[in-house]
């Protein structure tokens, strides 16, 4: 048997020799590791070593075409992708221009310390501003560059090799790009876009506008014709353009929910920033709703304090002003709404402890089903005149004209009553200075949680903190739901959950690792756990006990504006402050939105018989546009608009003084238009918030995320005004709407972007009539180019934009797409 398994053993030695020698092959191969390992060594770190573009690109029938960088010899002229994108085919700017477009593919090599603004204006605010305009600019691109020529992924150093790439300025075309810019007048937005050689060294780029944003759209529209070559290492444009460009339709907004989740001031930057890429226009700030009230009004702060989510989460007037100057230089409008009559409730509770009565009704009411559409629910008092006052003070800060004088001489007569029945029961009318008797609040010196929770029958009840003598132990909402209920725990433990509800304090440093594992791997594993732990812990409290997300400290003008019950007095009954504050700020006259949607009968009904809601929100509606107008200095802005509702149908308000917007279908918009309204659209596609933008039935938390998120393809083949082409001028334009119930600013990016572009430039398929905002270009599956460019371009700014599609199809243009007819 032995010899029978060594004779098998010579066998197979033999055959596998004879197998190899035939074929060429050298058996030592097979024990040669070393140098297989030596090549598979080399060819990794040539990669590594590679300028990171291994896929480069050839235009072949205006269509670029990806090939391996081994594959050389199948090109007459490669390019980096954007490049060749930028070169190849249609011309890569979003939204299309609207009116000619004629350029040269030829690309010209610059560096960024070679462009020159040369600007032809004569007046001194607009040359300011545009320099301002023009340094964004310029930011913007050193920024791209800036990201682009980081230090590789790979390498925590750059080699000799690929420093010496870097160095640019070396081999470029243009040693001066001179950017003219013409501003004929100050009040139209068509603009053009010029661009020549001059002579080999010397490159302009013309621009004439008839205003200072025209000027800025155009100089947006540059921006996106020059790009960063990451294998030249430089950048590029191209070597003549010609482009004349106006937008179709003169509102292009894009509305943010801030009240159902607070967005902080950088966010809603951001949103504005990339708005600017998009030729967006208006940004409508939904500022207030019945969840929270995070605007510190100068005036009445008690609005904040008792609407506001905690002090950090809010906004005063500085940041106000601060957010209208950041969108100002980018071509942007501030649109803010105090959402009302309906969606107000937190934040317009305070009324009777300042002797108001009740500014809102059905504040948090339960069950909310029965008294709104959505928790928490809250109206505000059409009975109550102090509401409508309060509403036109937090627009501006002029002092009362003669419309105010019956009122409040009338109110300060009340004072005199009231002082001299306080003087016969004792008390001191010095207290007035305090509120009315009312101890005043110092805001800034308050605790950040002025709500406070106790627990009763296991579940967390919220008390101002003034009235936390309701509660027998009152707590924070963190510790309240910790100790209230069942234990909190995601996911819940499968076996068993036993807790004491009693509250221990401790600090970070007192927690000690005991291991009970001995040395080994493990134990080290489990120590970098544990300090993963403690870090996790760390960085919460030290976010918790940070500065004010706004502010590094409140100058002493913030801090009395949230000294509450200060200034009070006969100023107390010139309680007219919201719009005249919002006006100011903004520097926006002639649009405002007033809200006005989805009052609910049952709320008012309870204290108000008979009941007739229509005239009682119609009534309310003329009266807060006419608070509007004395906030504005007597000025009607020149369109003051409303949500379309049930209640617009029958609006009886002259169609000159009022927009509405529409959300609740086609049927409602071509009604309003045929009476002669102007409409804004935001409907069906253009809401954004997964939900159904005309569906008034109840909100189920449960099963909403089920909906569904538009996708970009659905805002851009949109067309509301399919059925109405004869009603464009009567048509302002259109609006994205972010409801913010399920989105927070974590979210904000990727839910907005590049879904709100497609606004900005959308085209209906297979049909004759093409409305968008900015442009109707006839390119079918160029647009998923032109989108993908333009996403990318977001993200090279700092946009967290949401993937289109995958980036295999971002890399093989066309090859992703079904095949369109063109029209």
């Amino acid at each position: 048997m032995a010899a029978f398994i060594c004779l098998l053993k010579v066998f197979i030695i033999l055959t596998t020799i004879s197998y190899w020698y035939p074929n060429g092959r050298n058996p030592k191969c097979l024990v040669n590791a070393n140098h297989v390992n030596s090549e598979v060594d080399s060819v990794h770190k040539d990669y590594l070593n590679s300028d990171g573009n291994q896929w480069i690109y050839e235009c072949v029938n205006e269509k670029c075409v990806r090939r391996h960088y081994n594959k050389l010899k199948k090109f007459n002229k490669s390019m980096s992708f954007l490049t060749c994108s930028m070169t190849c085919g249609d011309i890569k700017i979003w939204p299309y221009p609207t009116i000619e477009t004629r350029v040269q593919k030829k690309s010209l090599k610059f560096t960024l310390d070679t462009i020159l603004l040369r600007l032809h204006v004569t007046h001194g605010r607009v040359m300011t501003d545009f320099h301002s305009v023009f340094n964004i600019f310029l930011d913007d691109l050193k920024g791209i560059q800036s990201r682009q020529t980081s230090t590789d992924l790979h390498h925590d150093e750059l080699d000799s090799k690929n420093a010496s790439a870097l160095e640019y300025g070396r081999e470029r075309d243009i040693d001066m790009f001179r950017i003219n810019v013409f501003i004929n007048n100050f009040a139209d937005l068509k603009l053009s876009l010029e661009t020549d050689e001059i002579n080999a060294r010397h490159y302009d780029a013309n621009i004439t506008a008839n205003s200072f944003y025209g000027a800025r759209h155009a100089l947006s529209t540059l921006q996106q014709l020059v790009w960063f070559d990451e294998r030249e290492h430089s950048w590029l444009t191209l070597s003549k353009i010609d482009i004349k460009d106006a937008p179709r339709f003169r509102y292009r907004g894009l509305m943010l929910d801030t009240s159902r989740h607070y967005f902080s001031v950088d966010a809603i930057k951001r949103t504005i920033a990339a708005m600017s890429h998009a030729k967006l226009n208006r940004f409508h700030w939904h500022i207030t709703d019945s969840q929270s009230f995070p605007y510190v009004s100068k005036h009445y702060p008690e609005l904040a304090e008792y609407g506001a989510y905690s002090r950090k989460e809010t906004y005063t007037l500085d940041n106000i002003r601060d957010v209208t100057s950041f969108a100002k230089l980018r071509g942007i409008q501030i649109i803010t709404e105090i959402d009302a009559p309906a969606h107000a409730g937190n934040g317009w509770n305070w009324g009777p402890d300042k002797g108001l009565g009740e500014l809102a009704l059905c504040v948090n009411q339960q069950p909310w089903t029965k008294f709104c559409g959505q928790p928490p629910c809250g109206q505000l008092n059409p009975k109550n005149n102090n509401t409508l006052l309060i509403l036109q003070k937090l627009k501006n800060t002029a002092l009362p004209t003669k419309m105010d004088l019956i009122p409040l001489l009338a109110k300060a007569l009340i004072i005199l009553l009231t002082v001299s029945q306080w003087k016969l029961k004792g008390l001191n009318p010095q207290s007035l200075r305090n509120g009315y008797g009312v101890q005043y609040i110092n805001y800034s010196e308050s605790a950040e949680n002025k709500w406070l929770y106790g627990c009763i029958n296991k579940a967390c009840v919220r008390r101002h903190y003034l009235n936390v003598k309701k509660f027998d132990n009152p707590m924070s909402f963190l510790t309240c739901s910790m100790t209230c209920g069942s234990v909190k725990i995601w996911p819940y433990p499968t076996n068993e959950a036993r807790v004491q509800a009693k509250l221990l304090k401790f600090n970070l440093n007192s927690i000690l690792l005991q291991s009970l594992i001995p040395n080994s791997p493990s134990k080290r594993y489990f120590q970098s756990v544990f300090k993963i732990f403690l870090d996790d812990l760390n960085g919460i409290q030290s976010r918790q006990t940070s500065t004010d997300l706004h502010h590094d400290e409140l100058d002493s003008k913030n801090a009395s504006a949230l000294e509450y019950g200060r200034e009070r007095d006969i100023d107390m009954f010139r309680i007219n402050k919201l719009y005249e504050e919002l006006l100011d700020a903004t520097e926006t006259t002639d649009y405002f939105h007033l809200g006005g949607d989805e009052v609910h009968k049952n709320c008012w009904a309870q204290y108000f018989r008979p009941i007739k809601v229509k005239d009682l929100w119609y009534q309310f509606t003329l009266d807060a546009a006419d608070r509007l107008t004395i906030a504005n200095k007597n000025i009607t802005p020149k369109f003051i608009t409303v949500w379309s509702s049930d209640l617009t149908k029958k609006f009886r308000s002259p169609q000159s003084r009022f927009a509405i917007q529409v959300w609740t279908g086609q049927r409602d918009a071509r009604e309003l238009i045929t009476k002669g309204y102007n409409v804004i659209y935001s409907e069906n596609a253009w809401y954004f918030d997964c939900t159904s933008g005309s569906d008034l039935s109840e909100y189920n938390w449960e099963s909403i995320s089920d909906i569904g998120c538009r996708s970009w393809q659905t805002v851009y083949k949109h067309s509301p005004l399919e059925y109405l082409p004869n009603y464009s001028k009567q048509i302002l334009g259109g609006e994205a709407c972010l409801w913010t119930e399920q989105v927070s600013e974590w979210q904000v990016d990727g839910r907005l972007w590049p879904r709100a572009a497609a606004l900005g430039e959308r085209q209906v398929l297979n049909i004759s009539i093409y409305v968008p905002l900015w442009s109707d270009p006839k390119q079918n599956i160029s647009v998923f180019e032109r989108m993908s460019i333009f996403r990318n371009r977001l993200v090279e700014f700092g946009i967290k934009a949401e993937a289109i599609y995958p980036q295999y199809c971002v890399q093989n243009p066309g090859e992703c797409h079904m095949k369109y007819k063109d029209n």
